[in-house]
């Protein structure tokens, strides 16, 4: 049996009190799914750092050209993107086998 579990406005996993059955096929599917968001987060982490760098070295030569704003939005872009994918990571590692 497995328990669905819910996230409180504290960030505190909380029993909803449903027992329901999920098939160990189905629970194998979304540890793979974490896994592979957990490789794409990593991957989206290094691109920010990479991109960091080269944001710093676009504003250190040219802090007020379109150059520099455009280097700045997509890193923006990239981020938000590393964010959103820890925040997939996290809502799939929520389902606990209990």
């Amino acid at each position: 049996m497995t328990k669905l579990a819910s996230r409180s406005a504290e960030g505190e996993d909380a029993t909803l009190g449903v027992s329901m059955s999920i098939s160990a096929n189905t629970l194998r599917s979304l540890q793979l799914a974490g896994e592979s968001l957990h490789a794409a987060r990593q991957a989206f982490a290094q691109e920010v750092q990479q991109n960091a760098s080269h944001v710093v070295g676009i504003v250190a030569n040219e802090p007020f050209s379109s150059d520099a704003d455009r280097a700045y939005a997509r890193l923006r872009v990239i981020a938000r993107m590393a964010h959103e994918l820890q925040t997939m990571e996290e809502g799939v590692s929520s389902f606990s086998v209990q």
